[in-house]
Parts: structure tokens; C-alpha cells; sequence
């Protein structure tokens, strides 16, 4: 009775199989998009996070010194090149590591710390940091900068015993606000909840046109902001002006002056020069655009928005309708032209 009971049962035909693996793929087809917004949104999330934990950092750097780290050089030190103790002359990113909870790489010193792979400064949308392992290996010349111009070998401090490896960094600092120096918050004129700090970018960038072509965002890069020439290349060398700024797409910067004075060196149209955010360095973000079709010395926004930390340590999003005047606007710090556009708080 038993084996009669079984055999009675009907099987699948091959239709209803087809039918049930069609409703399976259709099911995974409309999942995937929503496993993919949950990331995209997670990833979005913990670079929000990074930013606010680097704002954060930058409070308590001035609650200790009373003004921010420079670019590059001494935090504390109110002269250009770092003064006395230009021999610790160091990176904004580096001088922020005991207030990010990388105290024992402080210590190590910036030559020993450099090719360290920081996860606070992973942002999870930015595919290059991963795809490098965090690190960045610098080619055997400096890549072409000046139009016409020239390659040069890289100046000692690039190339010291340590090796060439660098650790990248998918966040870039205001120039404008940091600069040579570093800037008490009392001079942030335009108000600290209306000048943005830190921003999004691809730790390694490239475009298949234009000077530069290639950059890279190495935390630990940087030269003191004298000028002197490649006969000085010793522990701090600097390039000569003239063939320098192939440096400026290895810094971690952005709202970067090639020459002093906001005006001067960028551009020899006078109708633009009286228009300092006509400038490419002070150009708005990027948005939409993939890791080799990017400007290297801009932020980029990995999607339609991009996110930034603001001087008052709170952290605001951008879309890309912002204009390139309204985002310059948000870089200066005492420019006196606070930003009309409804993004910037």
C-alpha cells in the first residue's frame, strides 16, 4: 500500500521547474539593487563617520596648541618653514595621528610612519584605496607636470631609505585654511560653520589629458613652503618654483595657490584674475566620474554627492549643482563671501 502511495504523486514537469527558477532569478534580480543601495549607504555612512572623526581631530589639535597643523611643518609654530623646529617639519594628516588614535605611529616618526595603510582614512566608496592595499608606490620620475616641460627625479626626501611607498588617503585638507602655517579658529572669519576642512577624494587619480595627468593622495607627502632649489636636497629639499608643483598632485590637499597671493601665477587673463575661483585648483568637486577620468588636484564626488567636514566639526554633503563660486566660497575661511548656495550650512 505503501509503495503504491508514493508512485502516485505527481513530479514536477520541466515547465513548472522553469517556471519556479524564472520567479528564483527574478526575486535575486530585485534584491540585488537593494543590497546594493544598503552598502552604497553603509559605505556613505563610515566615510561621513571619518570625516567627523578628522573634524573632531583638528578640535582637539587646537584645543592643545590653540591653532590647527599646517600643511606641512611644526604644528604651534607661527613661522614659514617651521622656524626652529623645522627639522620635524611633518604633514597636516601626520600631526592629526595621536588625535585619531594612532599615537604609536606618531611615534615612529613621518619616514618610518609613511607607508602605513590607515583605515580612518579609507572612505569604502573609494575603490583605489583597496585596490592599492592602502599603499601607493611612487614611479621612478616624477610624471610630467609643466606644459612643454620637464620630468625631474625625485628629490631625496621621496626616495630615503624607508623606500618609495607611501600610505594613501581617499580625504584631502583645505589649503586654504590650513596653509603654511595653520590657522586659529578666531581667523576663521567667514565662521567656522561655513568653511569646509576635509573633503572626498580618489586616493589615486588620473586623466588620460592635461598637467597634471596623475596624482595620488599620500597622507604623510608634503615640503615646507620655502623655495629653494634641488641643490638643498637634504632632509627637507624643496624643488625649485619653477619646476615644483609636480608635487601638488601627491599632496592630500586641495584649494591649492600655486603662487602667493590669491590672484597671482594662475592664469595670465586679466579678465579671470579678478575671479579667484575661476581657478582649476578651486574649481568645484567632480561627480560621476571614474578614478582615471578625474582632475587630479580636485575633490570628487563618487556618485552625485560628495561629503565634507566642516570648521565647527559637523560634516555636510554637497550635490553636484553646486557651482565652482559657491564652493570656493565654502574654502575660503575670511574671504568675506559666505556661500549663498542652500548646501553649505
Amino acid at each position: 500500500m505503501l509503495t503504491k502511495h508514493l508512485a502516485s504523486k505527481k513530479a514536477f514537469t520541466l515547465i513548472e521547474l522553469l517556471v519556479v527558477i524564472a520567479i528564483i532569478a527574478i526575486l535575486i534580480g530585485l534584491l540585488l539593487p537593494a543590497v546594493q543601495k544598503v552598502r552604497e549607504a553603509a559605505a556613505k555612512t563610515q566615510s561621513k563617520n571619518n570625516l567627523k572623526q578628522l573634524a573632531l581631530a583638528v578640535h582637539n589639535c587646537h584645543d592643545q596648541f590653540q591653532i590647527t597643523p599646517p600643511m606641512f611643518g611644526v604644528v604651534g609654530t607661527q613661522v614659514a618653514g617651521g622656524g626652529a623646529g623645522a627639522g620635524n617639519n611633518a604633514s597636516f594628516f601626520f600631526n592629526l595621528l595621536p588625535y585619531i588614535e594612532q599615537e604609536s605611529l606618531f611615534k615612529l616618526g613621518k619616514d618610518a610612519a609613511r607607508g602605513t595603510a590607515i583605515k580612518g582614512l579609507n572612505n569604502p566608496l573609494d575603490p583605489t584605496w583597496s585596490s592599492n592595499n592602502g599603499v601607493y608606490t611612487l614611479p621612478a620620475s616624477v610624471p610630467l607636470w609643466i606644459a612643454g616641460g620637464l620630468t625631474n627625479p625625485w628629490p631625496n626626501w621621496a626616495k630615503t631609505a624607508t623606500g618609495t611607498s607611501w600610505g594613501l588617503s581617499s580625504y584631502a585638507a583645505n589649503f586654504q585654511v590650513f596653509g603654511d602655517k595653520g590657522i586659529k579658529f578666531t581667523g576663521i572669519l567667514d565662521g567656522l560653520s561655513h568653511t569646509v576642512i576635509i573633503g572626498e577624494r580618489y586616493a589615486v587619480a588620473s586623466r588620460a589629458t592635461g598637467t597634471p595627468s596623475v596624482g595620488a593622495g599620500l597622507w604623510a607627502y608634503g615640503t615646507p613652503p620655502v623655495v629653494t632649489s634641488y641643490d638643498l636636497a637634504v632632509a627637507d629639499p624643496i624643488p625649485a618654483l619653477r619646476t615644483s608643483t609636480y608635487s601638488s598632485s601627491y599632496w592630500a590637499r586641495f584649494g591649492y595657490v600655486n603662487l602667493a597671493g590669491s590672484n597671482a601665477g594662475w592664469t595670465t587673463n586679466t579678465a579671470l584674475q579678478t575671479a579667484n575661483w575661476n581657478c582649476q585648483c578651486h574649481m568645484a568637486p567632480e561627480f560621476n566620474k571614474t578614478s582615471t577620468t578625474v582632475h587630479p588636484l580636485k575633490l570628487h564626488g563618487m556618485g552625485s554627492t560628495i561629503s565634507v567636514a566642516i570648521a565647527d566639526g559637523s560634516v555636510a554633503t554637497f550635490s553636484s549643482s553646486i557651482s565652482s563660486e559657491n564652493f570656493y566660497f565654502s574654502e575660503t575661511p575670511q574671504g568675506g563671501d559666505i556661500s549663498s548656495d542652500p548646501q553649505v550650512p
